[in-house]
């Protein structure tokens, strides 16, 4: 791009550019997911670092939730496992939803992870350590 077209007052590229309309679609989108970073980790009043950020903005929004991601991944690998090893997933998978209905990826920290072993404490170790193995998926 050349500096002649950017227009600073407005912060886009000026119609002189052949591309203007494109490369400012490109700038809005990139401007909206910075954004969408920043309130998403504000509303959750967690602390964004630098490294933090760069990752939530590198990261692909396909799912919205790790249930998405868990239910497309299982319909990938469903032809590869035995059904008793689908249904133990499935066992897990739900005794997770009930704890968690809206787990995304940046909720899965330490802190977690504790809070889950103490709602699984209900069960023997035997079964908290079959359901957490399952996740290593």
């Amino acid at each position: 791009m050349d500096e002649k077209n950017w227009n600073e007052k407005k912060q886009c590229i000026g119609t002189g550019d052949k591309y203007a309309h494109d490369k400012n679609l490109i700038i809005e989108n990139i401007l909206s997911r910075i954004n969408n970073v920043f309130v998403k980790y504000r509303l959750r009043d967690r602390t964004l670092t630098r490294n933090v950020f760069l990752r939530a903005y590198h990261r692909s929004t396909d799912y919205d939730t790790f249930f998405d991601f868990i239910t497309d991944y299982r319909k990938k690998i469903s032809a590869r496992i035995e059904f008793a090893t689908i249904a133990s997933h499935s066992s897990a998978i739900k005794k997770l939803k009930e704890h968690n209905p809206n787990l995304i990826f940046e909720d899965i920290t330490e802190d977690w992870l504790n809070g889950y072993f103490s709602y699984l404490k209900k069960n023997s170790v035997i079964m908290i350590i079959r359901h957490i193995k399952i996740y290593r998926l």
